[in-house]
């Protein structure tokens, strides 16, 4: 990982500056590989998920997440999740997406695990540290998973809020009769 000083930015503070982990192009070919073969899986995308997604775009996905933000205050689960996508992006969770719809192969499980890496700075290593969360920025895989991951999110809120509609329903029922 080598870290850029982010211009403007305070860099005694982590915000202030931008790592950047370089792979191997190999690596990334396997990666654009998965990521096409999850984008054929239809089960995995919520109907409305658009970034990672060939023929749709992330600009697209942004102004469907404000809608249901707007409409709904569960949407707010959505904007938390959304913040800083790739370096929060919960691993196990894509892990559980996966091996529930059979797609959690070894070599996927192998890139979700845990990362160990050098932080160089001015031409200099200068620690050496394991990553626990997220993905890797630059990576063609990232993209897809972290939709993958919405998808789940937006099926669970639409979920919450059918329940919540039907006790809704429910209750208005009762209080009538």
């Amino acid at each position: 990982m080598v870290m850029l000083p982010k211009p403007g930015k305070d860099h005694m503070s982590v915000k202030g500056w931008r790592p950047i982990v370089l792979a191997n192009t190999v690596g990334k070919l396997a990666e654009k590989i998965i990521a096409q073969e999850l984008q054929e899986r239809e089960e995995l995308w919520h109907e409305s998920a658009f970034a990672g997604r060939k023929g749709r775009g992330a600009m697209d996905n942004v102004m469907l997440m404000s809608m249901i933000m707007e409409k709904h205050p569960e949407g707010e689960i959505i904007g938390r999740d959304a913040q800083s996508a790739f370096n929060t992006l919960r691993r196990e969770v894509v892990r559980e997406i996966l091996q529930e719809h059979g797609w959690l192969g070894k070599w996927i499980d192998d890139w979700l695990a845990l990362r160990e890496f050098e932080i160089e700075m001015d031409g200099r290593v200068i620690g050496r540290t394991t990553m626990t969360v997220g993905t890797p920025q630059g990576s063609p895989l990232s993209p897809a998973l972290f939709t993958i991951y919405m998808s789940d999110v937006v099926w669970k809120a639409e979920k919450k809020l059918k329940e919540r509609r039907y006790m809704e329903l429910r209750n208005e029922k009762r209080e009538r009769y």
